[in-house]
């Protein structure tokens, strides 16, 4: 009854059987609606084949997102790992060069008992 074209349209630009024009509506129906969908966005010309286009845009967006945080992730304890190793490295070359320092000035850290040196045969 309201149907914007009928089957004898079809033929015509822009044809679609589901498509009403002219329905009377009542303001308080109207009124309703809109109060309920005000916050909402909608897509390019806000018919639902653009937004599924931003959608499906959008969620292919997010998957290589997760995608590339996932591998961060992934990634995350293996870079811990190198890390506590460069530390531990580092450490480790700070102590020997302390121990060699103290040697060459002849106040070794480490004695014979009773502050004999090695004998030599």
């Amino acid at each position: 009854l309201f149907r914007k074209y009928n089957d004898s349209q079809k033929d015509e630009e822009g044809f679609n059987k589901w498509q009403m024009s002219k329905m009377p509506i009542k303001k308080s129906f109207c009124n309703a609606w809109y109060d309920a969908c005000r916050a909402d966005y909608f897509c390019d010309k806000g018919d639902y084949f653009s937004c599924q286009e931003y959608y499906k845009k959008n969620l292919k967006e997010n998957e290589e997102e997760k995608l590339q945080e996932k591998e961060t992730k992934d990634k995350e304890p293996y870079l811990i790992a190198i890390l506590v190793a460069s530390a531990l490295a580092i450490v480790g070359t700070l102590v020997s060069l302390c121990l060699v320092w103290k040697e060459k000035q002849g106040t070794p850290y480490f004695k014979a008992p009773g502050g004999v040196r090695g004998v030599s045969a």
